[in-house]
């Protein structure tokens, strides 16, 4: 079978969130790299997809969201990793179906790349990602990075038994260990967390 898609939100998952108007805002999340890496030894196509809104709203322009990604695609090339394509709306007050809950960036990737949904993955840390993700029938993951910490998301998370893992690089050593069905897992409370163990 083949490795499964990944689809990444990026920030909050790839690099620490907040207002990433520039380079000098861009931080890589600790482990982030090194779960890139492992999933594309791997054989997993990654794709990044991202709502950028502040370009709308003129916190930034397209020009500085370029720099930033030829900046985080740089350090994710020389750690060994490989992203296929990214997918970004930049969109904020602008009706779009791209913008995140909807799907128009997945199926975007989807009719490009001939990617099975069912047999993907989508990594977020809010609920537009993982609302994206039951959208378009892709199996949605949590990390407790980004905005984990909001009650709306830990709520969130709890009442739709959402997979979480610690963050990207702890899905990646899952992804490692071949656990590869969605079904054989069970939930399990700790801490406040809804943890995935193997049967």
């Amino acid at each position: 079978m083949k490795p499964e898609t990944i689809f990444l939100d990026r920030d909050g998952v790839i690099n620490k969130n907040g207002f990433v108007n520039s380079v000098a805002d861009f931080e890589f999340i600790d482990g982030s790299l090194e779960a890139i890496t492992r999933m594309t030894s791997a054989g997993h196509d990654i794709f990044i997809i991202t709502n950028q809104g502040g370009i709308e709203a003129g916190y930034l322009t397209e020009d500085d969201l370029h720099a930033i990604h030829t900046h985080m695609l740089q350090g994710i090339q020389v750690d060994g990793g490989r992203i296929q394509e990214i997918f970004y709306c930049p969109y904020s007050k602008t009706e779009s179906n791209r913008r995140k809950p909807n799907t128009g960036m997945l199926l975007e990737a989807q009719e490009k790349y001939d990617i099975d949904f069912g047999n993907a993955y989508f990594v977020g840390d809010y609920i537009t990602d993982w609302q994206c993700a039951c959208n378009a029938l892709i199996r949605p993951i949590a990390v407790c990075t980004g905005r984990y910490s909001e009650p709306e998301v830990t709520d969130y998370i709890d009442k739709h038994q959402i997979p979480l893992f610690d963050d990207l690089l702890d899905f990646a050593t899952y992804l490692g260990n071949r656990l590869k069905s969605w079904w054989p897992v069970r939930f399990v409370r700790s801490n406040a967390k809804i943890k995935v163990k193997e049967n």
